[in-house]
């Protein structure tokens, strides 16, 4: 229950309302993927806002879409990597943008709308499920 009131007091500080709809989205699915979405937003929050105006205009976007940034650098994330790939293709040894693909097609799916999202390091860029 702790979660869902740190993720609403989320939702209650984003101004970007592509970031808000997917944070919104996670508190009324199941608690795995309220768990996925919660560590990315807490993690990304700010360097979400950073990137959404790269993504395009965010007021003139017509289809519904969530932002999910993958960051490589936190060893929770890792972690939290590692279960999914686990969970989704039941094969540890994944590599880590295999990883992310199969984590944002997955996400995508849940949430009945594209999943756009932001790969850093040498191999980044803007991607959309």
């Amino acid at each position: 229950m702790a979660l869902l009131v740190r993720l609403e007091q989320i939702v209650q500080q984003t101004h970007s309302s592509p970031l808000k709809n997917v944070l919104r989205a996670c508190i009324d699915k199941d608690f795995d993927t309220q768990m996925i979405l919660y560590l990315r937003a807490c993690a990304s929050l700010q360097l979400a806002l950073l990137y959404l105006p790269l993504i395009g205009k965010e007021d003139t976007l017509t289809e519904p879409w969530a932002l999910i940034l993958f960051q490589q650098y936190d060893s929770y994330g890792k972690g939290v990597f590692a279960y999914l790939e686990d969970k989704l293709n039941d094969d540890p040894n994944d590599n880590f943008l295999h990883g992310n693909f199969a984590d944002a097609y997955a996400l995508s799916k849940v949430l009945n709308q594209p999943i756009y999202w932001i790969m850093p390091g040498e191999r980044g860029g803007i991607r959309r499920s």
